[in-house]
C-alpha cells in the first residue's frame, strides 16, 4: 500500500511539472504571436524576448514603487525605447508601446 501511495504521488508530481512547463512555453509562443501581429518592425525572437524582459522589469519596478498601472506602462514604454535604441533598432513609438502591451499580456 505504501509503495502504491509513493508511486501515485510521484506520478502526480511529474504531471504537475509537465503541465507547468507547457504553460510557460505557451506564454512565450503567445507573446511572439501577439508581437508579430501588432509590431511592424522586424525583430528576431531574441530581440523580442530581450525587449519584453525590459518591459516586464520596468512594469514590475513601477508597480513595486507605488506607481499606478498607467504610470508603470509609461515607464516601461520609455525603458523599451531606450533599450531598443541601445540595441541599434529603430522601432516606432507605436511599435514600442505594442511590444510593452504584448509583454504585459503574455510574459510578465
Amino acid at each position: 500500500m505504501t509503495t502504491m501511495k509513493l508511486f501515485l504521488t510521484t506520478l502526480a508530481a511529474i504531471g504537475v511539472a509537465l503541465t507547468d512547463a507547457q504553460v510557460a512555453s505557451a506564454d512565450e509562443d503567445m507573446y511572439l504571436t501577439e508581437l508579430h501581429q501588432k509590431v511592424a518592425y522586424p525583430l528576431t525572437d531574441a530581440q523580442a524576448f530581450q525587449l519584453g524582459q525590459v518591459a516586464c522589469n520596468a512594469l514590475r519596478e513601477g508597480i513595486n514603487s507605488g506607481l499606478s498601472m498607467g504610470q508603470s506602462r509609461h515607464q516601461a514604454d520609455q525603458a523599451v525605447g531606450q533599450a531598443q535604441n541601445g540595441m541599434g533598432l529603430q522601432l516606432s513609438m507605436a511599435d514600442g508601446m505594442f511590444l510593452t502591451e504584448a509583454a504585459e499580456h503574455q510574459l510578465c
